[in-house]
């Protein structure tokens, strides 16, 4: 084999396999293992796990085939929670394991291979659009797009193919994605662009089947059976919708021209055009335009929430003028201290957002008391699929009642807390800690997007529920009715050790961005939650 380990790395798995490797040491492992990919390729091929990880793991095992069979000595792995969070982390970064899939928001991560994923196009921009509910409900711009039929209601969307092509919708417009070259279109108005790297990109009609030669194009389908296609610029071969494409059937439209069906299939060659489909310099203006509208909301919005009497804390990260200090906009002025993080741009041009990235990036803040009632919510944009637990909002220690506020391994969105230690008076009773866990909502499709994640925690109705962008993805009943806390606390960290001897604790940090966190005295609802929502999102 030409490639091999560097010493480093060979230490670094050698720990590992030993179950001896420290939270510090697995953190650079873990940046080497996003970083380089021969090392990825080096340790799958030497590591094997079980897929589930349900068991030992067996250290002689894994020894033999990554020293081959070299004199070791045989250590077992011990059964602690280090070393089952590193091994959920690996199977993340090198696919190991036994054929099992993990599904994330419709991709999988082939635990034979490589992270698999369906996307095929990207909304690049999103003007004042309204999706269908079943068809593209929650798409903003950065959003993925998997093959099936997609309904843009009203509004203006630029779509981005992975080859390249983009095309403009105008809502309203109903599609059906088949691949990376190929689009139906049922009803509506689109725009074309189609570079070099998509040429023969198609578009479907009941009237025509459209072969891209290299053009801007526009296409236009009535629902009464009529139909239109304009050449903006190069030219587009056009054939009858039997997908045989015969040559005696070919049409050539050249730039300029265009052609019209009627509802009774008769169809007329067009030598002027009407160009009414917003042009890709329009669309990227008004973009802009509305991004501008859509942060004087968010500004009117923040100014009226800094009043509200229920609000505990209220950082909208909007100093930006590098102090260490971040400041509360609320009535409690708890403001908080930066550690690392750095001032970055947040989900509005202009907006400010504190990016974390390194194991000790955080913001420390104090807020006392107990609470019946508490809304915690955040706009955030999570950068990496680490494999282990990130923290949102996480305080320091296991006391009781203390609110842990995180995104789990697996993506699911959780609030925990520990429960008072009488519950546990035998073996097996009730855990001491209870956590209230969503579905997966982080996956692959929600790396590098801007995301509201809100829990709310309601003693008065007995329950914990948790949103995605202003809807209710779970509701579960509480384990124990008791007051929630939070004390000193961490934004995007957890890195105060329970143990005050210790001096190792695990990495939870969030690798990612935040630019407004806010926490309520109160319960909101889901309808003030939807309202926040869409009154704050990008």
């Amino acid at each position: 084999m030409s490639e091999t380990f560097s010493n480093q790395q060979k230490r670094w798995i050698d720990d590992y396999c030993n179950g001896v490797i420290s939270p510090e040491e697995f953190a650079l492992m873990e940046q080497e293992l996003i970083a380089s990919g021969t090392f990825r390729k080096l340790a799958r091929s030497y590591l094997a796990m079980d897929s589930h990880l349900q068991g030992a793991i067996e250290i002689e095992t894994i020894q033999q085939r990554a020293w081959n069979g070299s004199a070791r000595p045989e250590v077992r792995a011990k059964k602690r929670p280090l070393l089952w969070a590193l091994a959920a982390t690996l199977v993340f970064f090198l696919g190991l394991g036994s054929g099992g899939f993990i599904n994330f928001n419709q991709t999988a991560v082939n635990t034979d291979s490589e992270i698999l994923e369906d996307g095929i196009a990207t909304v690049e921009h999103a003007i004042d659009t309204v999706w269908d509910t079943d068809m593209g409900s929650g798409l903003t711009a950065g959003s993925i797009l998997s093959p099936g039929p997609l309904k843009l209601i009203s509004g203006l969307a630029q779509l981005e193919f992975y080859n390249g092509a983009q095309l403009i919708l105008e809502g309203p417009v109903s599609l059906d994605l088949k691949s990376v070259s190929e689009v139906i279109c049922k009803n509506g108005k689109l725009r074309a662009l189609i570079p070099e790297s998509a040429h023969g990109f198609t578009v479907l009609s009941d009237k025509f089947e459209l072969v891209d030669l290299g053009t801007e194009f526009g296409v236009e389908v009535g629902n009464s059976g009529d139909a239109k296609v304009e050449v903006y610029d190069g030219e587009v071969e056009l054939y009858p919708p039997d997908g045989l494409r015969s040559p005696d059937q070919k049409t050539r439209l050249p730039g300029g021209s265009g052609m019209s069906w009627d509802g009774s299939g008769g169809s007329v060659k067009l030598n002027s055009l009407s160009e009414g489909i917003p042009s890709f310099e329009a669309v990227r203006v008004g973009n802009r335009d509305a991004k501008e509208r859509r942060f004087a909301r968010w500004k009117r919005w923040n100014q009226a929430v800094q009043s509200d009497p229920r609000v505990v804390v209220h950082y909208d990260f909007e100093d930006k003028d590098g102090s260490m200090q971040l400041l509360d906009r609320g009535a409690g002025a708890r403001h908080g201290t930066i550690v690392g993080g750095e001032y970055s741009r947040g989900r509005f041009p202009g907006k400010g957002a504190i990016e974390f990235k390194r194991p000790g990036d955080r913001v420390r803040f104090n807020v006392p008391g107990e609470f019946d009632q508490l809304t915690l919510s955040a706009w955030l944009r999570m950068d990496a699929l680490t494999g282990r637990i990130q923290a949102l909002l996480l305080t320091d220690g296991y006391q009781v009642g203390r609110a842990h506020w995180q995104v789990s391994r697996e993506g699911n969105l959780r609030l925990g807390l520990r429960l008072p230690g009488s519950l546990k008076v035998r073996k097996k009773a009730q855990p001491i800690t209870s956590g209230y866990g969503s579905p997966v909502i982080f996956g692959p499709r929600t790396i590098g997007t801007w995301n509201f994640v809100c829990s709310v925690y309601d003693r008065t109705n007995g329950t914990v529920s948790h949103y995605m962008n202003g809807r209710e993805v779970s509701s579960e009943p509480l384990a124990f009715d008791q007051p929630i806390q939070l004390g000193n606390a961490e934004i995007g960290n957890w890195g105060m050790p329970y143990n005050p001897d210790s001096v190792k604790y695990e990495i939870r940090n969030f690798v990612g961005r935040f630019d407004t966190v806010t926490a309520w005295s109160a319960a909101l609802d889901s309808e003030e939650i939807r309202r926040i929502y869409l009154e704050t999102r990008p």
